[in-house]
Protein backbone atom coordinates (compact mmCIF):
# COMPACT_ATOMS: atom_id res chain seq x y z
CA UNK A 1 0.00 0.00 0.00
CA UNK A 2 1.34 3.68 -0.69
CA UNK A 3 -0.70 6.50 1.28
CA UNK A 4 1.61 8.83 -0.13
CA UNK A 5 3.28 9.78 2.94
CA UNK A 6 6.63 9.14 2.90
CA UNK A 7 8.60 12.37 4.29
CA UNK A 8 6.16 13.33 6.26
CA UNK A 9 5.88 13.77 9.67
CA UNK A 10 3.28 11.88 12.24
CA UNK A 11 2.43 12.17 15.90
CA UNK A 12 0.54 8.90 17.36
CA UNK A 13 -0.49 9.84 20.91
CA UNK A 14 -1.01 6.70 22.97
CA UNK A 15 1.30 4.86 20.75
CA UNK A 16 3.06 3.07 23.24
CA UNK A 17 0.30 0.29 22.72
CA UNK A 18 -2.61 -1.26 21.29
CA UNK A 19 -4.85 0.58 18.41
CA UNK A 20 -1.93 3.25 18.65
CA UNK A 21 1.42 1.30 17.71
CA UNK A 22 -0.90 -0.53 15.12
CA UNK A 23 -1.23 3.00 13.41
CA UNK A 24 2.53 4.27 14.26
CA UNK A 25 3.60 0.62 12.63
CA UNK A 26 1.47 1.32 9.33
CA UNK A 27 2.93 4.92 9.50
CA UNK A 28 6.31 3.81 9.84
CA UNK A 29 5.83 1.24 6.76
CA UNK A 30 4.57 3.89 4.59
CA UNK A 31 7.75 5.67 5.14
CA UNK A 32 6.55 8.15 7.55
CA UNK A 33 8.88 9.59 10.74
CA UNK A 34 6.61 8.46 13.53
CA UNK A 35 6.83 10.23 16.74
CA UNK A 36 6.13 7.70 19.05
CA UNK A 37 4.43 8.74 22.28
CA UNK A 38 3.83 6.51 26.00
CA UNK A 39 2.59 8.32 29.34
CA UNK A 40 4.94 7.30 31.59
CA UNK A 41 8.97 7.15 31.79
CA UNK A 42 10.17 4.64 29.33
CA UNK A 43 6.64 3.48 27.70
CA UNK A 44 7.91 4.71 24.46
CA UNK A 45 11.27 3.64 24.47
CA UNK A 46 10.04 0.06 24.55
CA UNK A 47 7.34 0.76 21.93
CA UNK A 48 10.05 1.64 19.52
CA UNK A 49 12.01 -1.16 20.45
CA UNK A 50 9.41 -3.68 20.06
CA UNK A 51 8.42 -1.58 16.33
CA UNK A 52 11.99 -1.59 15.41
CA UNK A 53 11.83 2.66 14.85
CA UNK A 54 10.26 5.26 15.79
CA UNK A 55 11.09 8.83 17.58
CA UNK A 56 10.24 8.00 21.36
CA UNK A 57 8.49 10.76 23.75
CA UNK A 58 6.45 10.43 26.88
CA UNK A 59 4.76 13.05 28.52
CA UNK A 60 1.64 12.80 30.90
CA UNK A 61 -0.99 14.51 28.50
CA UNK A 62 -4.35 14.19 30.83
CA UNK A 63 -2.10 17.51 32.27
CA UNK A 64 -1.83 21.15 30.66
CA UNK A 65 2.02 20.81 31.54
CA UNK A 66 2.49 17.12 29.46
CA UNK A 67 1.07 18.30 26.25
CA UNK A 68 2.87 21.60 26.68
CA UNK A 69 6.15 19.47 26.71
CA UNK A 70 4.71 17.04 23.63
CA UNK A 71 4.03 20.00 21.65
CA UNK A 72 7.28 21.90 22.19
CA UNK A 73 8.98 18.04 21.25
CA UNK A 74 6.91 18.25 18.50
CA UNK A 75 7.30 21.10 16.65
CA UNK A 76 11.09 20.34 16.45
CA UNK A 77 10.24 18.10 13.74
CA UNK A 78 7.44 19.34 12.34
CA UNK A 79 4.65 17.22 12.52
CA UNK A 80 2.22 17.00 9.13
CA UNK A 81 0.07 14.37 10.69
CA UNK A 82 -1.60 14.04 14.42
CA UNK A 83 -3.34 11.11 15.38
CA UNK A 84 -5.17 12.05 18.45
CA UNK A 85 -5.71 7.90 19.41
CA UNK A 86 -5.30 8.70 23.80
CA UNK A 87 -8.39 8.28 25.59
CA UNK A 88 -9.20 6.68 28.91
CA UNK A 89 -12.01 5.13 30.46
CA UNK A 90 -12.40 4.56 34.10
CA UNK A 91 -15.74 2.04 35.01
CA UNK A 92 -18.48 3.70 36.15
CA UNK A 93 -22.02 4.39 35.57
CA UNK A 94 -25.31 7.02 35.72
CA UNK A 95 -25.50 5.49 39.52
CA UNK A 96 -22.43 5.91 40.77
CA UNK A 97 -20.73 9.29 38.70
CA UNK A 98 -20.61 12.21 40.37
CA UNK A 99 -18.92 15.46 38.28
CA UNK A 100 -15.51 14.63 39.26
CA UNK A 101 -15.73 11.66 36.90
CA UNK A 102 -16.81 14.07 33.95
CA UNK A 103 -14.45 16.53 34.83
CA UNK A 104 -11.36 13.99 35.00
CA UNK A 105 -12.64 12.26 31.64
CA UNK A 106 -12.91 16.34 29.96
CA UNK A 107 -9.63 17.04 30.66
CA UNK A 108 -8.54 13.36 29.55
CA UNK A 109 -10.32 12.60 26.31
CA UNK A 110 -11.46 16.38 25.13
CA UNK A 111 -8.83 18.75 26.83
CA UNK A 112 -5.56 16.37 25.67
CA UNK A 113 -6.57 16.34 22.14
CA UNK A 114 -7.45 20.01 22.12
CA UNK A 115 -3.92 21.35 23.09
CA UNK A 116 -2.09 19.32 21.16
CA UNK A 117 -4.07 20.43 18.19
CA UNK A 118 -4.12 23.46 18.90
CA UNK A 119 -0.85 23.62 19.39
CA UNK A 120 0.20 22.17 16.26
CA UNK A 121 -1.91 23.44 14.05
CA UNK A 122 -0.24 26.83 13.42
CA UNK A 123 2.80 24.83 11.85
CA UNK A 124 0.19 23.17 9.67
CA UNK A 125 -0.84 25.92 8.46
CA UNK A 126 2.14 27.32 8.21
CA UNK A 127 3.58 24.48 6.20
CA UNK A 128 0.69 24.63 4.17
CA UNK A 129 -0.32 20.75 4.42
CA UNK A 130 -1.23 18.84 7.57
CA UNK A 131 -4.35 16.04 9.06
CA UNK A 132 -5.77 15.92 12.18
CA UNK A 133 -7.23 12.69 12.73
CA UNK A 134 -9.37 11.93 16.07
CA UNK A 135 -10.46 8.77 17.41
CA UNK A 136 -12.82 7.58 20.05
CA UNK A 137 -14.91 4.18 20.93
CA UNK A 138 -17.97 2.72 20.37
CA UNK A 139 -19.60 4.90 22.24
CA UNK A 140 -18.78 8.21 20.40
CA UNK A 141 -21.29 7.09 18.65
CA UNK A 142 -23.15 4.77 20.43
CA UNK A 143 -23.59 5.87 23.85
CA UNK A 144 -24.04 2.98 26.46
CA UNK A 145 -25.46 3.11 29.82
CA UNK A 146 -21.12 2.50 31.05
CA UNK A 147 -19.07 5.01 31.55
CA UNK A 148 -21.30 8.04 30.16
CA UNK A 149 -18.71 10.44 30.87
CA UNK A 150 -16.18 8.74 28.88
CA UNK A 151 -18.80 8.73 25.82
CA UNK A 152 -19.72 11.71 26.11
CA UNK A 153 -16.61 13.20 26.06
CA UNK A 154 -15.31 11.56 23.19
CA UNK A 155 -17.65 12.90 20.81
CA UNK A 156 -17.03 16.35 22.51
CA UNK A 157 -13.25 15.76 21.65
CA UNK A 158 -14.24 15.17 18.12
CA UNK A 159 -16.84 18.31 17.54
CA UNK A 160 -13.85 20.29 19.45
CA UNK A 161 -10.94 19.49 17.28
CA UNK A 162 -13.07 19.44 14.45
CA UNK A 163 -14.10 23.08 15.27
CA UNK A 164 -10.19 23.89 15.44
CA UNK A 165 -9.64 22.54 12.02
CA UNK A 166 -12.56 24.17 10.41
CA UNK A 167 -11.35 27.79 11.78
CA UNK A 168 -7.92 27.63 9.43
Amino acid sequence: MDLELTGKTALVTGSFRGTGMIIADTLLKEGVKTIVHGLKPNQAEEAVKELGAGVPFNADITTENGCGSLIDFAKDFPVNILVNNFGTAEPSSWDDEDSSAWFKAFEKNVLSAERITKGLLPIMKKNQWGRVINLGTTGSTRPKPQNPAVSYTHLRANETVLDLVCRL
